[in-house]
């Protein structure tokens, strides 16, 4: 793998890993919010409490399905997960969430002319 490819891949591997921070602490703040218990939480949405914990430490992804049921449980869109908190760096949040969606292709999958 070329070096900008590597360098490529190891920025979108860290906008992806703070991505998952992100929507995790979101997710944890809304459940904290509503004063719903983890426990509370992964029954009405079938998953186990050691699963919830992960989605919100951010070290395990959230599958659409499971973000979708957790949003139905917590009264709040999808994209609520993918805002940013109004009191906590909102520009950084904003720019991770654009950083992640602008991020190319390694060259390997882009298309050739």
């Amino acid at each position: 793998m070329p070096i900008s490819d590597r360098g490529a891949f190891r920025m979108r591997q860290q906008a992806s890993e703070a991505l998952l921070i992100h929507v995790g602490s979101r997710l944890r703040a809304r459940r904290s919010l509503l004063n719903i218990s983890i426990d509370e939480l992964a029954r009405s949405v079938g998953r186990s409490v050691v699963q919830l914990e992960s989605f919100e430490n951010g070290t395990n992804r959230i599958n659409p399905m499971a973000l979708y049921e957790l949003a139905q449980q917590l009264n709040v869109t999808i994209s609520y997960f993918y805002q940013s908190d109004v009191d906590a760096a909102p520009n950084q949040a904003r720019n991770l969430v654009t950083n992640v969606a602008t991020l190319r292709a390694p060259s390997q999958f882009a298309r050739r002319s």
